[in-house]
């Protein structure tokens, strides 16, 4: 058979391969079935290619016969165990899909060297996901931080990889250079912007910043890009902005929490239960959830002022099926929810003091504080807008939240030196409020 031929049979395949990508289903398989004279090597490409368009007809159980036999006759692949893997997440087989998963990480592993940037970085990316699912998230980071390492070399790579690292980061509390990350992946953004929509970037931000600056500033983002977003992909929004707010206690904006309605994954009907105060039962899900969105969920009712007794003793349970450093990240999670022992402060508004344990703040001269203990001792929780009024007797904007925040700042350094309580009062984007664990006593 002539090279020229051979390169024909490959140009098909190609071809075969963007009709896939467009859903054209029905003419990539027509094509297919047409094209015959191929390399040795094309003959697995072809065989995949079969596969992937049984999955995206949805029809996970062939998809998986199919590629078993492809990897029997010709040998395995890490894109043809990815997608294995793949299949047998979306056919809620979580057992399977974790010895697919510990498969696919031992053949990626063993021939790194081998792999081209594409397969390198696409295949990598697909498992750190993987990982995560599967609760292994110090596992992903690091493979995450490996991949970005190579795009040093291969620049155009950067925005998948560092859209994972940022999100991985984001969701589960890790500090470790995210600001940098942010401004790196903002700036990428940025010279990206005019060319295509990035949905993994954008997501990326997203959760950076609701971590990073609260949910104004993240959902002045969504609200710019959601016309641009499938109905699963605005789900994903959506649910990851209801996490954030019931994990760090900050007021849900209803025209957003509103969108999660059509087509929820496992994962996302749960989390609206939790958001309705819904009772959920933890041991039932693990035949319809990854261990990564269980401990998710667990956590988010961990933090929340109705914990169920016993649940933290699940949870602590559940983290013994992960390593040691996967095990701080989880634990870091729900550190706010760890049981402490409240913290009674006597506050005196008339002697303008304040006493802890024999020890006695007096705020007689500290004109900004007294006001904002006066305003807080009515109402443990006031937004901006009724705080500035209150305290400075003025409508809210940028300079007085910046007068706000400064002087919330001067509070709570001067409560640290004198009561030893560190935190007393907190303020985001949208609220100011006594810290969880702290309590007046008038």
């Amino acid at each position: 058979m002539s090279a020229q031929l051979l390169e024909e049979g490959h140009a098909q395949l190609l071809e075969v391969q963007n009709l896939i990508h467009e859903l054209e289903l029905d003419r990539a398989q027509a094509m297919l079935d047409k094209i015959k004279r191929i390399s040795v090597p094309d003959r697995r490409f072809k065989e995949h290619l079969r596969s992937k368009i049984l999955f995206y007809r949805n029809d996970y159980d062939k998809t998986i016969s199919h590629i078993e036999k492809t990897i029997h006759k010709h040998g395995p692949h890490v894109s043809l165990l990815a997608d294995r893997a793949c299949a047998f997440y979306l056919k809620n087989d979580f057992f399977n899909f974790e010895a697919a998963v510990s498969k696919l990480e031992l053949e990626y592993q063993g021939c790194l060297e081998d792999l081209d940037i594409d397969s390198l970085v696409n295949t990598g990316v697909c498992l750190g996901k993987f990982l995560e699912e599967l609760g292994h998230v110090e596992k992903a980071l690091r493979l995450y931080e490996s991949l970005m390492l190579e795009c040093e070399f291969y620049t155009h790579k950067t925005p998948i990889v560092l859209s994972q690292l940022l999100r991985l980061k984001s969701q589960w509390k890790i500090q470790k250079e995210i600001e940098i990350d942010y401004k790196r992946l903002f700036t990428l953004n940025a010279e990206l912007k005019t060319k295509n929509f990035n949905f993994e970037l954008q997501h990326s931000l997203f959760l950076a910043e609701l971590e990073l600056f609260g949910p104004k500033v993240a959902i002045e983002r969504f609200n710019e890009i959601k016309d641009q977003l499938s109905g699963e992909d605005l789900n994903l929004f959506v649910g990851d902005y209801i996490e954030s707010a019931l994990r760090n206690k900050f007021s849900i904006d209803e025209n957003i929490s509103s969108l999660l309605r059509d087509g929820l994954s496992p994962y996302e009907d749960q989390l609206l239960k939790i958001l309705n105060q819904e009772n959920i039962i933890f041991s039932k899900m693990s035949t319809t959830m990854p261990l990564g969105h269980v401990l998710r969920l667990m956590g988010i009712v961990l933090t929340s002022d109705s914990c169920p007794d016993g649940l933290e003793g699940q949870y602590t349970f559940l983290l013994q099926t992960v390593s040691g450093k996967d095990k701080a990240i989880w634990q870091n999670l729900i550190k706010d929810a760890q049981k402490t022992e409240m913290k009674v402060i006597d506050l005196d508004l008339t002697q303008k003091k304040m006493a802890f344990n024999g020890h006695v703040y007096d705020f007689a001269r500290k004109g900004n504080a007294l006001s904002i203990l006066q305003a807080l001792s009515e109402n443990e929780k006031l937004s901006l807008d009724k705080a500035v009024s209150s305290i400075y007797g003025a409508s809210l904007d940028e300079s007085y939240f910046h007068r706000l925040r400064m002087a919330i700042k001067r509070l709570n350094s001067d409560v640290a030196k004198t009561l030893h309580i560190d935190g007393l009062v907190k303020i985001t984007n949208d609220f100011i409020e006594i810290n969880s664990g702290i309590e007046f006593k008038k």
